[in-house]
């Protein structure tokens, strides 16, 4: 009895040629996406898009002088933080492509769920330092803390659905 992997036996077609498969033969298939993990990198990726609008630090008093704070978009116009807040728009929306592209596509490979825990964790640790800040520095503002929240979540399902798929995955032997 011949493997699926080795050519039935008699003549081989010319090189350059499919080789004929037997009836009913179907190659080895990759298991299934776990299911559920799309409806959650949605969310996500949504969540994120709208999180992208609001503040990010709570105005700072500091003696007679207010420091006040706006959401990225607003930063953009303005000298300072400008750069920072583009970088910060930058990696947003990169996290919340790829969730949408893990979202509507069957993930079966880790590359997706380890691109999209990188950008998160770049996205958590450039809030967590809050670059750009100023001095004295200012506490997050509810959307600031949300972002922080959702950045360290997308890292841990991001990480989870990794471990998930290498556990599924099949080995050579079966």
């Amino acid at each position: 009895m011949t493997s699926p992997m080795t050519p039935p036996p008699g003549p081989q077609p010319p090189p350059g040629h499919a080789v004929p498969q037997p009836l009913g033969y179907a190659p080895p298939a990759r298991p299934a996406s776990p299911p559920g993990y799309g409806r959650v990198y949605a969310a996500i990726g949504m969540l994120a898009i709208a999180l992208s609008g609001t503040q990010i630090y709570a105005d700072v008093v500091d003696g007679n002088v207010t420091s006040t704070y706006a959401s990225m978009w607003e930063l953009i116009g303005h000298g300072r933080g400008a750069a920072i807040a583009m970088l910060g728009l930058l990696v947003l929306f990169s996290v919340a492509a790829a969730c949408l592209v893990a979202a509507f596509r069957d993930v079966r490979t880790v590359g997706l769920p380890i691109t999209i825990a990188v950008l998160a964790l770049l996205a958590a640790l450039m809030l967590a330092t809050k670059i750009g800040a100023g001095s004295p520095t200012p506490t997050f503002d509810d959307g600031g803390a949300m972002m922080v929240t959702t950045a360290w979540f997308t890292v841990a399902f991001a990480v989870v659905h990794t471990v998930h798929l290498l556990v599924r995955r099949p080995s050579a032997g079966r």
